[in-house]
């Protein structure tokens, strides 16, 4: 196989397309790890009923390292646990080294155990003192703009100031690492959720990503490279201006492994307005079109293929137009997407009562979950059933192309168009228990393209 840093692969070469749920519900429980949405059974739905194959599990910082120098071996055995849970059930898993402001030292958060983001010995605001203001009084995100909260981010991406910072969270992602390097279904690892500089002019002006966030990524890479060379690494840009469709700024980065460099770009996209709850609109429209547009020029300026790390609203109207569209976009970049989140009323896929929400109608739905080859093009359209597949197959890859294709888009069966490959030259299974159609071609030059439609 040759390789190509415009895509990700399974271990069979395959590339490899990831749809999937975050595990918010960790941020609140009292070992940290997922809450009643961790379940076997509610597991078990998202893969058989939604066709998930990833879940980004968060991992906090705080809950790694909770004394200076000190790992918390009991945290540490129980994340190893809840990942092997994920991966004995065929799931991918990536490490979301999450915070959100910066430490629960300085939230509002009315939640007793709230494990999000640094240790309280690790938040240095230089003597400011947060003011909570309470979460039902103020939107939380505007809650970074708070002295102390700014201070705490500022001070830990000024490397030269404070190495010591960089230095145990690294120390304390590359311990995660070590003990996860050898679970081949772990995908992977997001250094930093939703980077903030702490600095409103470095923020805008773009240099923070392309100096201070970029400067610890390139030392996180290569201090976890000296451990795992196999796993993927994923980058964010800063979540101020990219969510929303700005342009983001790493600036390219080396991965050591020279050959096969594993580096994943992975934005998050939230629009103004239907993230705020409100109605889908023109304006979230031209959000999210300037959204892709800017993602392909920073993917393409980085080298990195992209998976989109959280996509996320509630029960708004237009809703599934939201996602129509988003999605859509993914499919054009040959992005996966994961879901925030699985506990939030109203975010998640299905309620607290294990009923389905509205806007499975746009997120469940048909895609290429494994390609024996290299994607030209792959979209769905909701309204027809029309589901389509175009790639290019790789004559060293024996194992089928993968398609999960979900009885709630398709109640009363579906039909299989395949062009550019004989019949006698092809075979197809369907496991009904999975939803997962199996594809096997033998090889030739020309392209094949895969159309599944409704009865």
């Amino acid at each position: 196989m040759d390789f190509d840093s415009k895509y990700i692969f399974d271990e069979q070469g395959r590339v490899l397309i990831l749809h999937g749920t975050n595990t918010a519900d960790a941020k609140e429980t009292v070992d940290g790890m997922p809450g009643p949405m961790g379940a076997d059974d509610y597991i078990d739905r998202h893969i058989y009923n939604y066709g998930m194959n990833v879940v980004r599990l968060l991992a906090f910082w705080m809950r790694i390292e909770p004394e200076k120098g000190v790992f918390d071996d009991v945290y540490l055995t129980n994340l190893e646990k809840t990942v092997k849970r994920y991966t004995d059930k065929g799931m991918y898993v990536l490490i979301d080294f999450h915070q959100d402001l910066y430490s629960p030292s300085l939230s509002s958060s009315p939640i007793p155990n709230d494990n999000n983001g640094a240790p309280a010995w690790a938040t240095y605001t230089d003597g400011l003192v947060p003011k909570k203001q309470p979460l039902s009084k103020i939107d939380w995100s505007l809650q970074h703009l708070d002295p102390a909260t700014m201070a705490a981010f500022r001070n830990f991406f000024d490397y030269k100031k404070y190495p010591e910072l960089q230095d145990h969270l690294i120390g304390a992602q590359v311990e995660v690492v070590r003990r996860l390097k050898d679970n081949p279904r772990v995908i992977g690892y997001d250094l930093f959720n939703e980077p903030f500089s702490g600095d409103i002019c470095n923020t805008l002006d773009g240099s923070f990503q392309a100096n201070q966030l970029s400067d610890f990524y390139q030392r996180a890479i290569d201090r976890i490279r000296g451990v795992d060379d196999k796993k993927y690494i994923f980058l964010e840009p800063q979540a101020v201006g990219p969510n929303q469709g700005l342009p983001g700024g790493l600036r390219p980065l080396k991965d050591p492994i020279q050959s096969a460099p594993r580096l994943v770009y992975a934005p998050h996209i939230y629009p103004l307005g239907v993230t705020a709850g409100m109605p889908y609109t023109l304006i979230d429209t031209v959000q999210i079109a300037a959204w892709a547009d800017n993602r392909i020029k920073e993917m393409k300026a980085t080298n990195m293929p992209m998976v989109v790390g959280e996509i996320g609203a509630t029960e708004t109207a237009n809703i599934n137009e939201y996602f129509d569209a988003a999605i859509g976009k993914f499919d054009e970049l040959n992005s996966g997407f994961i879901l925030w989140t699985n506990e939030e009323a109203g975010w998640s896929i299905e309620d607290r009562g294990g009923n389905i929400c509205t806007k499975a109608a746009s997120i469940v739905r048909p895609y290429p979950r494994t390609i024996s080859g290299k994607p030209v093009k792959f979209s769905f359209v909701r309204g027809t059933g029309k589901f389509e597949l175009t790639f290019k197959q790789d004559k060293d890859i024996t194992a089928p192309t993968e398609i999960f294709v979900p009885e709630l888009q398709y109640p009363n069966g579906w039909t299989l168009d395949i062009k550019g490959q004989s019949q006698r030259n092809c075979r197809w299974s369907f496991n009904g228990a999975t939803q997962i159609l199996s594809v096997y071609m033998d090889y030739s030059e020309s392209e094949k393209t895969i159309r599944i439609m409704k009865k």
